[in-house]
């Protein structure tokens, strides 16, 4: 029905369409409203605008039928294909006023109105929100990157549309609406007013009402606005005034808990912006309430003022000193991962300004929390690491907000980030410690080559940093390895062309050659962990840098090596990466940018990247599948492009000396026919396929032998399915190229499997093919009655020999043999043949017949042929009687 109404799009009743779909989608009856809605999701892209607006009116339906087609109505389409921001503004502006306009379309709350109700509401914040970040290119996933290019879009936008979205935006906070509304529309309007604060000033008293809210990330965009809003005022006598007030909170003994944690937050932005001695106090106060439950607070107010002021100048060093020494103590008896990366924050952003702390001692309290395996920690206290080893002109531990209005940091000498890397590589990645701690190790180097790339002290360590990183590839765990190869990456990416071949060079060597840093052992030393025991050795394909032996492999046999560091970045496949730790270190960008240089090259890749998927080797499994998600957008399309080499690729290594390449080609076969059992590309190779399946099913290695065994299965159900009469001449040329090689080399075979699965592969072509069997008869009938050899169960040929009975008990058993011998399965294929012998057929097949009897042996094989005779005496009486010599 929908085609009928395409029609009208475009045209002046669209409008008229739209205002009856409205009604619809608003009445009471559950039944109307989801069928309209249905319609307008198929009738519209969702691109279109009034529609997403009925999908989300829809979503305060009380049934959960229309707001389940509602919800599939705004993710319809891929992300791409949302409204464009500016658009959006107009519209959704537009419709808000008008429903503000009517009472009766409102959602009352105390004394005040809100357009939508309150679930209504939120969900068109964060439509909204989706239709500006659709500017920002899916590469781009660094918070702080992504944050940059929201304030170009929106720096570019017209005047009247900042506005809108703004008053959009503050409709949302009116005291009385749920706190999640508000939560949704401060964090907007903070991240608005960071990108552009000329455009909004708001007062503390409007602020106070959020500012001292049951929500602790509310209290937090309410502080960040306040503290945006006091940067870019010129008055700052009122700003001394919003200070005063907040140090008059925090004094109130009587005051709520949530009351003084949003003034904490706030005397920490509000610091830089007061006079000296106001400043003084606040951040004195807010000190003070260091060992009460605000202590994680304290910390995110310390952090945030000492990005912008010499705390040594403002409280003095020495209540700087002590609170330094209050850091480091409170550190040291804390294990809650929460807490800890507040402290670690607070502690390491007190270097950014001052220069009279002592740093070691900083830094020794941070790498004493590696043993702690908090890895969310690690990443933290490496960014904070990052930012005391060479200072920052944006601070990676301020919010993204204040990029723009920070004050540049100390710059640090290039001896301290080398003396941080010198340490980290010689006690927690080549020293004896444990596992946990190697692995805060890696994620302390991915820090520092990630904030401090630009350094001398990096540029000139890198050859250290890739020997350290190539030993954490071999460690056990497999987040450390992950984390190592992001780090590889990141290190060629951001390296010079005069340093990144000699890091190729480096790299090829470490991984082909599984070079380990030597190690000092003695009588205690221990050698295997208990999990350890009975491992696969890596020389058996078990080893900790299999996946990266093949990657560097693969890179080479490309004739371009510098893709390994392309492929290691693209293997990951942890959740750590999809998470926002991965959003905060660009794991993304680098995706997206060695995805699009392996284009040239993917002739070359798929065929390998394809069979790599199937690979026994679990993490060599999971790690190429993460590839080839990257590499390819569209997988039945892109291996029907690359078939006929994925093909080639699987014939050629399907025989390698390495069970591993056995097996996975066995594997990939298997599901490359399973999907495609029609492919012209495909029907012309079974017959090889078969050959190199039944060769390998007699494999030395058991679980090639089992993988080989399931893909004949396939390969039989492939076979059957295309030698099929109802397919004509495509059945004919399936069947004269299939049957050859399961009679020749199936059949005939002296492996128990191989026989079972060609039988029974010939079996059922035969109840399928019909006529089509007539030209293969004379072979198909010779090679059964030799078969049948193998159907009876040798102990019968035994038991007839060893019998000592009369001669009458013997033909009991010579009669129960031959009985047995007519019921068996070769039997009824031999009758479907017989149906379809004509003479010229006949001519060939009584010669082999003839033949047979002459050298057949035991009673089974003679059984068969003499049924088989008789049964051409009864459909061939005719044809037969001129052969009747032979």
């Amino acid at each position: 029905m929908t085609e009928a109404y395409k029609a009208v799009l475009g045209t002046s009743d669209e409008q008229m369409l739209e205002e009856l779909l409205l009604k619809y989608i608003n009445k009471s009856d559950s039944t109307a409203s989801c069928v309209a809605l249905r319609f307008s999701n198929i009738l519209h892209p969702t691109s279109h605008l009034p529609s997403r607006y009925l999908c989300l009116l829809a979503l305060g339906s009380s049934s959960s039928e229309v707001v389940d087609e509602a919800r599939a109505g705004l993710r319809g389409s891929d992300h791409d294909k949302l409204p464009e921001f500016e658009g959006a503004v107009r519209y959704i502006s537009s419709c808000t006023r008008e429903r503000l306009n009517t009472p009766s379309l409102c959602y009352v709350v105390g004394t005040h109105r809100l357009p939508y109700i309150p679930a209504v509401f939120q969900e068109v914040l964060k439509f909204v929100r989706q239709c500006l970040e659709v500017g920002v290119p899916e590469h781009v996933v660094q918070e702080r990157e992504r944050f940059e290019k929201l304030r170009q879009i929106l720096s570019s936008l017209p005047g009247e549309i900042i506005t809108q979205y703004r008053e959009l935006l503050m409709s949302a906070l009116v005291p009385a609406a749920p706190g999640q509304l508000h939560l949704i529309a401060m964090e907007h309007l903070a991240q608005l007013s960071g990108a552009l604060p000329e455009t909004l000033t708001v007062s503390l008293p409007w602020c106070e009402v959020f500012l001292t809210g049951p929500l602790p990330l509310l209290r937090y965009h309410t502080a960040t606005l306040l503290g945006i809003s006091a940067r870019s005022s010129q008055d700052k006598q009122l700003v001394d005034s919003w200070g005063d007030r907040v140090l008059q909170i925090l004094n109130d003994k009587n005051g709520t808990y949530e009351a003084h944690d949003g003034c904490i937050l706030a005397a920490g932005f509000l610091a830089s912006c007061t006079s000296p001695q106001l400043a003084t106090k606040l951040l004195s106060k807010t000190i003070s309430f260091f060992n009460t439950d605000h202590l994680i607070g304290v910390c995110t107010a310390i952090s945030n003022s000492s990005c912008s002021l010499d705390l040594g100048v403002v409280i003095g060093a020495e209540d700087l000193g002590k609170l330094h020494q209050q850091l480091i103590t409170t550190i040291s008896q804390t294990k809650e991962q929460k807490k800890l990366i507040s402290l670690t924050t607070g502690i390491g952003s007190l270097h950014v300004h001052s220069t009279t702390l002592r740093l070691d001692q900083t830094l020794n309290t941070i790498f004493n929390t590696s043993k702690l395996n908090l890895l969310e920690l690690n990443f933290s206290t490496g960014k904070t690491m990052s930012l005391m080893s060479s200072g920052a002109e944006s601070p990676p531990t301020i919010p993204d907000v204040f990029v723009n209005v920070m004050q540049p940091g100390v710059a640090r000498e290039t001896q301290i980030t080398k003396d941080v890397l010198h340490k980290i590589i010689r006690e927690y990645v080549l020293g004896d410690v444990r596992e946990v701690e190697r692995q805060a190790a890696s994620v302390w180097i991915l820090s520092l080559l990630k904030y401090c790339t630009d350094t001398v002290s990096i540029q000139s360590y890198r050859s250290d940093i890739q020997h350290a990183l190539s030993v954490l590839l071999s460690n056990k765990d497999t987040i450390t390895q992950e984390i190592a190869s992001e780090a590889l990456s990141l290190l060629y990416t951001t390296a010079d062309e005069s340093t990144k071949s000699h890091l190729i060079d480096m790299l090829k060597f470490t991984l082909l050659n599984e070079t380990v840093p030597h190690k000092h052992v003695d009588m205690d030393t221990k050698i295997f962990s208990t999990e350890d025991l009975g491992k696969l050795p890596s020389s058996l394909g078990g080893g900790n840098l299999t996946t990266y032996k093949e990657l560097c492999s693969l890179a080479s046999d490309m004739g371009q090596p510098e893709m390994i560091y392309q492929f290691m970045h693209l293997s990951n496949h942890s959740t750590i990466w999809s998470d926002r730790i991965g959003a905060a270190f660009g794991v993304g960008n680098l995706v997206k940018c060695a995805g699009k240089e392996l284009e040239p090259y993917l002739a070359n890749i798929i065929p390998r990247i394809y069979r790599y998927q199937y690979d026994p080797n679990l993490k060599v499994q999971q790690s190429m599948s993460n590839i080839w998600s990257v590499m390819v957008a569209k997988p039945k399309d892109t291996v029907d492009k690359y078939l006929k080499e994925i093909i080639s690729d699987l014939k050629t290594n399907i025989h390698s000396r390495m069970w591993r390449t056995r097996e996975s080609c066995s594997n990939a076969l298997g599901d490359l026919v399973r999907t495609r059992t029609h492919n012209d590309v495909i029907l012309a190779e079974m017959p090889e396929f078969w050959e190199l399946i039944l060769k390998l099913m007699d494999d030395i290695k058991e679980s090639v032998r089992k993988s080989a065994t399931k893909t004949s299965e396939v390969l039989s159900k492939a076979s059957v399915s295309v030698c099929n009469i109802e397919h004509g001449a495509r059945g004919a040329r399936a069947i004269s190229t299939i049957l050859p090689i399961l009679l020749d080399n199936g059949i005939t075979s002296s492996l128990v499997e191989v026989q079972t699965v060609s039988i029974v592969t010939v079996m059922k072509i035969s109840e399928n093919a019909g006529k089509l069997l007539s030209p293969h008869v004379h072979v198909i009938i010779p090679a059964f009655i030799t078969a049948s050899a193998n159907i009876e169960p040798k102990a019968f040929g035994q038991v007839t020999t060893m019998v000592s009975g009369s001669e009458e008990d013997k033909d009991k058993l010579e009669a129960a043999r031959a009985a047995l011998a007519l019921t068996s399965p070769l039997i009824s294929v031999i009758d479907k043949c017989m149906r379809c012998v004509d003479k010229a057929q006949l001519e060939i097949l009584v010669p082999k017949l003839s033949s047979l009897a002459k050298s057949s042996v035991g009673l089974t094989p003679r059984i068969t042929l003499l049924h088989t005779v008789s049964l051409l005496a009864v459909y061939q009486q005719q044809d037969l009687t001129p052969l009747v010599g032979n």
